[in-house]
């Protein structure tokens, strides 16, 4: 409720009072937080691509040199087929520097993820097979790739943390 003085200006209640000094900061904080999310993404955006994996910028390439379906399908097949020699790669380096016992652990992993993938692969070939539409082949390949390169990179950190430790 707002209350008139005699010569004109507006008094306020102690609630509104309140509310303006509330309101001043939280209308600050939100801008504050939209501020960060666009910086944040921004950043994310700029390290995206500045850390790109080389099997990806050459998938681009490749990608972009033959974009037609069959293209598209070779350039990814052959990107399986480097993210599986950088994943057996990396696999070796870090069973050589690893203790008996976490060769093991990881040995065990490395097959039963090989197992996962498999299946998994077998899946996606089955799942998709009765799909119509040229750009099925292409997801199909594109997941098949994820797959691959997630093993990949998570053995990269794994061989990153053992570097660092």
């Amino acid at each position: 409720m707002r209350n008139y003085s005699n010569n004109g200006d507006i008094e306020m209640g102690k609630k509104q009072k309140r509310r303006l000094y509330l309101s001043i900061p939280q209308t600050v904080l939100k801008y504050l937080m939209i501020l960060c999310a666009v910086v944040s993404m921004n950043a994310a955006i700029a390290a995206e691509k500045e850390l790109k994996h080389p099997i990806d910028v050459w998938l681009e390439h490749c990608i972009n040199s033959n974009p037609t379906t069959a293209g598209m399908n070779t350039c990814t097949a052959e990107a399986i087929n480097k993210w599986d020699e950088e994943m057996n790669k990396v696999y070796r380096e870090l069973m050589s520097r690893l203790s008996v016992k976490q060769k093991i652990a990881l040995k065990k992993s490395q097959v039963a993820w090989l197992k996962f993938r498999d299946e998994e692969f077998n899946f996606l070939d089955n799942f998709y097979s009765d799909f119509q539409g040229t750009m099925w082949s292409n997801i199909l390949m594109g997941e098949k790739l994820s797959i691959l390169k997630q093993r990949t990179l998570m053995l990269h950190i794994y061989l990153k943390n053992l570097k660092e430790n």
